[in-house]
């Protein structure tokens, strides 16, 4: 997580193994270090910070979630998830 909040992708990079694959929540994947490096560099670049990156568990507890997959002790994967619509408690109809 330092590497993120400190803005270094050499960090970041160390973190994942060779063949990771990161899936944004609209879609987009990045396949290896080597686009991981460019997507970080790119998204440092135009400004992107990291606020806050809190792990609790396994349940999604909140808006938006990610999804890590360890090998070795190194990212395999990240899979993000987010809530799309707007959210409300069922009250017999759907909206």
């Amino acid at each position: 997580m330092e590497g993120w909040r400190d803005g270094d992708a050499a960090e970041i990079l160390a973190t994942v193994t060779e063949d990771c694959a990161i899936t944004e929540s609209h879609g987009l994947t990045y396949h290896g270090k080597d686009q991981v490096v460019r997507w970080v560099e790119t998204w440092f670049g135009a400004a992107g910070a990291l606020l806050a990156w809190e792990i609790r568990s396994l349940e999604a507890t909140h808006e938006a979630t990610s999804v890590v997959r360890f090998r070795d002790e190194k990212i395999v994967s990240i899979r993000e998830y987010a809530t799309t619509a707007l959210i409300y408690d069922w009250e017999g109809v759907w909206r």
